[in-house]
């Protein structure tokens, strides 16, 4: 494939239905996505669990799989990180957990560990929770107060937390009388939260006033039956007496490092949002990671940088361009630079501000840039559904894949008539709990994999083949041949032919050697 300008057509939270889910896609809700599909190199790539560089049955979402095609399937995940140091032994004199449960233990007073809870939690992290816990138990501490906050999931809007919850249970509360949870509430009380749920939630943790429900599982259940979710359920307490008080400590048990940033700041700042008096102090706060932007908690691991990114080797004479959202661009660029602090000069990016009509938006900065020409890679995030600028319901995903299909006709058609490379995918699926009408509740599964197609002017269907096991981790490869450079890892598309030719090369190699040998043993 000759390198030539490339566009790479992101329809993030895009993919092909599993049987069981909801008809939702058919070819009148998105012509133009089907006749390209019929006319142009197409294959259905997986975007979940390990061939896509993620966990075993972990399913692709915004952060990973962003980071599954930047890192070519390598990414250095967190919680390898605290594994190896659990099986060298550092583990246990991590100076930050001796930090944490030695100011409970000085202060006679409790560590409260806040979780966040969910589908990405594997039988890994479950380990590590437990080795914290009986740390703390070895070093002598009384109560270890825990607060689950559901949501953590892949599954957005999913009631997926109380198996967790129950294995949580089994595997943690169980086995240590010490340990105890006092407290649930959905992660949009600590991610992303406006003020008032923030300052809502803690004082109900300080006063130990609010919603008793001393059995958390079936109230999970009941609270399921009244139409709430991981993601919006009400807090509630697990015990009555007041639960973060004066020389407590506080630990983050985090994967990612900016989960807990803004509540954080309530905790070591809560004078700025309560009366003076009114609110515990010398209460510690430490991390499992260390969280951006906040110096004053110390994390107990540093994240790893993924030893392949994208960016990584691109030349400075091919110009890159990222166009998305200004919500998450940052993050996008992040992955793209394997979270190096200095971007190199031939990557630009143009983060938009969207109030409505974001596709046609997004549309609209991609065709003048492909008109330019300036660039030999523009990546375009569309982002089907967002939590927050969406309702949650099966006729706004709809108007939203007609509206996305509507942008992929405009780019296709400028890219055929700027002789551009397109291809065309997403880098997760969806996997959400809609409603059909009112008080009718829909499972939309289009989360393991994703379509993929390339268009060039150049290229006939017939001609490629598409490597059966191909995953989002592949593409990264196939833009770097698109742009002319070479790499070594699996190859997505191949010509028709390549791998017949190959096994002929090999097979006439092999007789050559045969003969040779037949003609050694026989004249020796």
């Amino acid at each position: 494939m000759d390198a030539k300008k490339t566009v790479l057509f992101l329809i993030n939270g895009f993919g092909i239905e599993a049987p069981k889910s909801f008809g939702i896609y058919n070819q009148s809700l998105m012509p133009n996505l089907d006749q390209i599909s019929h006319e142009c190199i197409f294959k259905s790539i997986f975007s979940s669990d390990e061939i896509a560089g993620l966990n075993k049955k972990q399913e692709s979402n915004f952060e990973s799989g962003y980071l599954a095609f930047s890192t070519f399937g390598h990414i250095n995940r967190k919680t390898e990180v605290v594994s190896k140091s659990l099986s060298n032994g550092s583990f246990n004199t991590n100076p930050v957990f001796i930090e944490a449960i030695s100011h409970a233990v000085n202060n006679q007073s409790r560590l409260h560990v806040f979780l966040p809870i969910g589908d990405r939690y594997t039988d890994d992290v479950f380990k590590q929770i437990r080795a914290f816990c009986k740390l703390c138990v070895a070093s002598g501490l009384k109560e270890i107060f825990f607060h689950l906050f559901l949501g953590y999931n892949n599954n957005y809007n999913m009631q997926v937390a109380l198996s967790v919850v129950k294995n949580f249970t089994y595997q943690i509360t169980n086995q240590m009388s010490q340990v105890k949870v006092v407290a649930v509430a959905s992660d949009r009380y600590i991610k992303n939260a406006p003020i008032s749920d923030k300052k809502s939630l803690y004082r109900m943790l300080v006063s130990g006033v609010g919603e008793i429900w001393t059995d958390y599982t079936s109230t999970i259940e009941t609270k399921y039956r009244q139409d709430q979710t991981d993601n919006n359920m009400v807090p509630f307490l697990v015990t009555r007496e007041n639960i973060i008080r004066q020389n407590d400590s506080v630990f983050i048990f985090n994967y990612e490092s900016n989960i807990a940033a803004d509540y954080i700041d309530i905790i070591i700042n809560s004078t700025n949002y309560f009366p003076v008096g009114k609110v515990p102090t010398n209460v510690r706060v430490t991390s499992l990671f260390r969280i951006q932007d906040v110096p004053l908690v110390h994390g107990a691991f540093e994240e790893v940088l993924p030893d392949k990114y994208f960016l990584e080797k691109i030349p400075e004479s091919k110009k890159v361009l990222v166009i998305a959202d200004k919500t998450r661009i940052n993050y996008i660029n992040n992955c793209l630079n394997g979270f190096r602090p200095t971007f190199p000069s031939n990557f630009s990016v143009i983060p938009l501000e969207f109030d409505k009509n974001r596709f046609a938006i997004l549309t609209d900065y991609t065709i003048a840039y492909m008109e330019q020409g300036l660039y030999d890679l523009i990546i375009v995030d569309y982002s089907l559904y967002e939590e927050g600028k969406d309702k949650s319901m099966v006729d706004q995903l709809k108007r939203n894949m007609s509206d996305i299909d509507k942008c992929i006709g405009k780019v296709f058609n400028k890219a055929v008539e700027k002789d551009n490379t397109l291809i065309i995918t997403s880098l997760y699926g969806l996997k959400q709990r809609l409603s059909l009408v009112e008080l009718t509740q829909v499972n939309v599964n289009m989360s393991e994999k994703t379509p993929f197609i390339i268009m060039k002017n150049d290229i006939d269907r017939a001609e490629y083949n598409i490597n059966p096991e191909a995953s989002i981790a592949d593409l990264g490869s196939l833009v770097y041949k698109e742009l002319g450079i070479s790499d070594t890892s699996r190859m997505l598309v191949s010509r028709k032919g390549q791998n017949r030719l190959l096994n002929i090369l090999i097979l006439v190699a092999v007789l050559i050697m045969a003969v040779l040998a037949y003609l050694y043993i026989f004249y020796m």
